[in-house]
């Protein structure tokens, strides 16, 4: 089954209340709160464009597959590269425990990273 997890997207991007961000991007109430409940079988594609555009992402950064069954999940499925990976540590919290000193040379090294991935 695919499903979306727009939830990690908010939360790599610094938005610490995804309703309220939705809202003031002009998102009705109930799309919004679909969106942060995840609560819909079917995500309109002008939604999911304009999530991506929002979130400097693409829908394969959002996209989860569940295999239906296990004879489904042998790993040589195509969309087996979208199954959901382990939760990571988020950047976010990284950086706060980040030496002062230091976070300019971070700075440096992800604009490096950056420049090279464009």
């Amino acid at each position: 089954m695919l499903t979306t997890n727009f939830n990690k997207m908010f939360e790599l991007r610094g938005i610490k209340n995804p309703y309220t961000y939705l809202l003031q991007q002009g998102f009705s109430r109930s799309v919004a709160w679909r969106i942060c409940e995840e609560d819909y079988v079917k995500i309109d594609l002008n939604y999911l464009e304009t999530l991506c555009t929002l979130l400097h992402c693409t829908p394969h950064d959002v996209l989860e597959w569940k295999p239906d069954s296990d004879a489904e999940d042998n790993g040589q499925h195509p969309l087996s590269s979208l199954k959901p990976k382990k939760k990571n540590t988020r950047l976010s919290k990284l950086i706060e425990q980040f030496p002062v000193d230091k976070i300019e040379e971070l700075e440096k090294a992800m604009e490096e990273i950056k420049s090279k991935s464009v």
